[in-house]
């Protein structure tokens, strides 16, 4: 599993990713936390993992976090715009 995280996502730390996978279902109660099959509920979990903070971003990227980031009150929108003049 670590293996497989490393090759497919050599971006993500594996450590930060597994211990909030392993957090995440322990978490869960119920039938929601009963899986038939662990290694590929860890397989998508890191494929839908989002970028670690302070690695490369494309503009389309930064685009759509800006725009979640001001939706979600995170951010104001002012704080978004950049002025050249």
């Amino acid at each position: 599993m670590i293996k497989f995280c490393q090759n497919e996502r050599p971006d993500l730390q594996v450590k930060f990713i597994a211990d909030g996978f392993r957090d995440y279902w322990i978490a869960q109660g119920g039938a929601k936390g009963r899986k038939a099959d662990w290694d590929a509920t860890w397989r998508n979990w890191v494929r839908n993992q989002r970028r670690q903070p302070g690695t490369y971003e494309n503009v389309r990227e930064k685009n759509r976090r800006d725009t979640y980031e001001i939706l979600t009150g995170k951010r104001s929108a002012d704080d978004a715009i950049i002025d050249l003049n």
